[in-house]
């Protein structure tokens, strides 16, 4: 499921001609650990080139039930 959510989320930022992902990733929110699943506060962490700019940038996600 995690790997469905990279997907989507670069092929939206990918929608644009200029942007480039240089990372994307999904960490514990607590101890910034790589994850496999949603399944708790998850921190979702990237950068991202428009043209000569880096963009960087993350977003709480939380599990609903």
């Amino acid at each position: 499921f995690l790997a469905v959510i990279k997907r989507r989320m670069a092929r939206v930022i990918g929608r644009y001609p200029s942007a480039r992902v240089e990372y994307l990733e999904m960490v514990d929110a607590a101890t910034l650990e790589p994850l496999r699943r949603v399944d708790r506060e998850t921190l979702a962490a990237l950068a991202v080139r428009v043209g000569r700019t880096r963009l960087i940038d993350n977003a709480m996600l939380r599990p609903t039930v």
